[in-house]
């Protein structure tokens, strides 16, 4: 699906959700998230081509294909909660959005403590 399509997708479900905001709220709040979850899934089946992509990039430079799996693992984290801290503040509720944002911030950094002692062991060993 090409960018154009994704544009119009977005614009007829934000025309159609402002068109019934007003008589309708829920009915407009669901189109919201619904027209939300038609891009993701498009977003998702392009994002695997992209992931083989850094997946052989990975293999032709010999770098360790767990660290590659959890920074894919954290570019994916990133985007979903992004994706439900919007739809949650889009339907009114930012108490739970900023509770999910500050949660998946925690995961992220969690995750990526490996890779950071792996960054840190690599650079003092070219010091040392």
């Amino acid at each position: 699906m090409s960018i154009v399509q994704i544009i119009l997708i977005a614009l007829i479900g934000a025309m159609a959700s402002i068109l019934l905001k007003q008589t309708n709220p829920e009915i407009s709040m669901i189109i919201g998230i619904v027209t939300g979850i038609i891009i993701l899934y498009f977003t998702v089946y392009k994002a695997v081509a992209v992931i083989d992509a850094i997946n052989e990039a990975a293999k032709a430079f010999n770098i360790n294909s767990e660290y590659i799996g959890i920074i894919i693992k954290i570019i994916g984290i990133t985007y979903l909660s992004e994706f439900v801290v919007s739809a949650l503040c889009d339907a009114g509720e930012s108490g739970i959005a900023s509770k999910v944002e500050v949660f998946s911030k925690i995961i992220i950094v969690s995750m990526a403590i490996p890779v950071f002692m792996s960054l840190i062991q690599t650079v003092s060993s070219i010091l040392l």
